[in-house]
């Protein structure tokens, strides 16, 4: 395989993993692995949900709150309820994402909007009350079932990285059928019987 080919797969990333600083605080959370690594063979696609929503950076930090038919996701300050509005970005983007080829999703973990399962919930009074997805984790998985995601935290585990990346590269043989031939050109993947002398 050469890198431009790997290249041709395409993944999503939470914004502030690879440097930008589109965090609350107006920083990131560059993680090298992520940032460094993984772009020499693949091709990442930032993606930034709070700022996409357009919210400012800096900007007042969200929670997750207890709501009747699940949490909603409040400005801490001054207590706006932002669901129906993520919720609506979050389609939309993750329809164009889907048109993009998108194969896999690296996101941050905590995240009001992005954590796999660990955003915190707060009760009415401002109290611990468990744990959630990110609300545009939430909208992702509803919407691309099977596609493969990981936190930074579990890439940071060997096996985890390993399984996440296979996973990857067999959704996208799975959803585009000349892949494998653009990935490794007139010859068979090796172990599958390459052509090559």
């Amino acid at each position: 395989m050469t890198r431009d080919r790997d290249r041709s797969i395409r993944i999503g990333v939470s914004a502030c993993l690879i440097g930008e600083r589109v965090r609350y605080d107006g920083g990131h959370k560059r993680t090298p692995l992520i940032a460094d690594v993984l772009p020499r063979f693949l091709c990442l696609v930032p993606c930034c949900p709070e700022v996409g929503l357009g919210l400012g950076t800096p900007r007042n930090t969200l929670d997750l709150v207890e709501g009747t038919t699940g949490p909603r996701l409040v400005m801490t300050e001054h207590g706006k309820d932002y669901t129906q509005d993520m919720e609506r970005w979050a389609s939309a983007k993750v329809e164009e994402l889907k048109r993009q080829g998108l194969c896999g999703f690296i996101l941050k973990s905590k995240s009001p909007s992005c954590a796999l399962a660990d955003a915190r919930v707060l009760d009415h009074e401002g109290r611990p009350a468990g744990f959630h997805p990110g609300l545009f984790t939430a909208v992702l998985r509803r919407a691309h079932s099977g596609l493969p995601l990981i936190d930074e935290v579990e890439l940071r585990n060997p096996e985890s990285l390993f399984i996440f990346l296979e996973r990857v590269l067999d959704f996208a043989l799975h959803s585009r059928p000349s892949l494998e031939a653009e990935l490794w050109g007139e010859t068979t993947r090796p172990g599958r019987g390459s052509t090559e002398p």
